[in-house]
């Protein structure tokens, strides 16, 4: 991430990709009968999604709704919550945490040269 970007890096495709790589251990680990292991992938689902992306991604889909109406990336988002609240119901994670998120004050857009790097700069 280029310095003058301040992109958290806990970004949303990350812990979305966190989840999905943790089902599909889940999911190996059942093919195969290692039902302790799978146990433990379903355990680590089960605190990500109710440390992390429960606590915030609703309220987020919610903002990018208000910002894009019915756009695309109002739908990715109400797409991206379904299958938090689905996994949620599956992980018997509550839904009730999200109220406690408080979105950052946006940052400045940017405009990078192509390519970005170190010639960005704060529009």
């Amino acid at each position: 991430v280029a310095r003058a970007f301040h992109e958290r890096p806990d970004h949303v495709a990350a812990e979305l990709e966190f989840m999905h790589v943790a089902a599909l251990q889940e999911a190996r680990a059942l093919a195969r009968g290692q039902t302790e292991k799978a146990e433990v992938c379903r355990d680590a689902q089960a605190k990500f999604l109710a440390d992390h992306l429960a606590c915030w991604l609703p309220a987020y889909a919610e903002r990018l709704r208000r910002e894009d109406g019915e756009g695309f990336y109002a739908a990715l988002g109400g797409l991206a919550v379904a299958f938090v609240a689905a996994d949620g119901r599956r992980l018997g994670v509550e839904a009730a945490r999200a109220r406690r998120f408080r979105p950052a004050k946006p940052q400045p857009d940017f405009e990078c040269p192509a390519g970005g790097g170190e010639g960005c700069a704060p529009s």
